[in-house]
């Protein structure tokens, strides 16, 4: 029989194979290597903060330059990410501690 094998032919051996499940992490972070530097990043950060504002309806839209309260803002949440993203497993181990408690 050409293209059938008997199960019990005694040169067929069983198949390993291996599986491996990549996924790539694309986080907020790895975008602002983007920047040359702080001040630029804190200003894209503050614009798209801005954007999303004024798409929800929340202020009106102005073509102004950012103001110190919005880049402030931007700052505070540049370095939330940041920490989330270098203390992910702090912050998930101090979560579980406080809902055991």
């Amino acid at each position: 029989m050409v293209g059938e094998v008997e199960m019990t032919d005694p040169e067929l051996r069983k198949a390993h194979v291996h599986t491996v499940k990549t996924r790539e992490v694309s986080s907020m972070v790895n975008r602002f290597t983007k920047f040359s530097d702080w001040s630029r990043a804190v200003r894209a950060v503050a614009r798209l903060k801005r954007f999303v504002k004024e798409f929800k309806g929340l202020q009106p839209r102005t073509n102004e330059a950012t103001n110190i309260e919005e880049r402030r803002e931007a700052e505070i949440f540049i370095i939330k990410l940041v920490q989330e993203e270098a203390f992910s497993e702090d912050i998930q181990k101090i979560k579980l501690q406080k809902r055991d408690t």
